[in-house]
């Protein structure tokens, strides 16, 4: 969080010229680094959507649908300066949408667990996962194209992804205490 608040105070401090002005956002420039580098700050910041993905996957017991889910580094740091996009990974599964996810994080051998940000219930994950992906595509939000990667992680907002869910009438499940722009 002090890293995203970083980001929209230097944008301030980029935009004034008052010398009053300028040292104040000096300043709280100075004590955000502070707590960025703080290394008990980004762990703890750290438990929150963990804990949120851990509640909302004890939900989804037998849920299927459209996931999307991200890595803790990816939510902390936003694809691109100034943005809320992150790199989402948007998939879908038949049923045990957490079981699914995990499976996958232990194969690809990522230094640390996914975060679970939602589930969008249908009984026709592919179809749903086909619109998601296209409207993604055609909204211009940068998918990825590697081989071993898949084409499945988009740099995009979670905000987005709701709004998809929300015109195609599904329900949402969310992780409480996920912060969105």
């Amino acid at each position: 969080m002090a890293l995203q608040a970083a980001r929209s105070v230097r944008t301030l401090r980029k935009r004034t010229t008052d010398p009053v002005v300028v040292d104040h956002l000096e300043s709280v420039l100075d004590d955000l680094r502070g707590r960025a580098d703080n290394e008990d700050a980004v762990a703890a910041e750290d438990v929150e959507p963990k804990a949120a993905s851990e509640e909302l996957s004890k939900t989804l017991a037998a849920a299927s649908g459209v996931y999307v889910y991200t890595y803790p580094h990816y939510w902390r740091h936003p694809y691109s300066t100034g943005s809320e996009r992150r790199l989402l990974k948007v998939g879908r599964t038949g049923s045990k949408a957490w079981n699914r996810v995990l499976s996958q994080a232990r194969r690809t051998g990522m230094p640390e667990d996914p975060v679970l940000l939602r589930v969008y219930e249908t009984d026709d994950p592919a179809t749903v996962e086909h619109h998601f992906h296209v409207l993604l595509d055609a909204a211009e939000h940068q998918r990825s194209q590697g081989v071993a990667v898949g084409t499945e992680w988009f740099v995009t907002t979670i905000d987005f992804c709701d709004a998809v869910a929300e015109v195609l009438g599904l329900p949402t499940l969310k992780a409480s205490g996920i912060e969105t722009a």
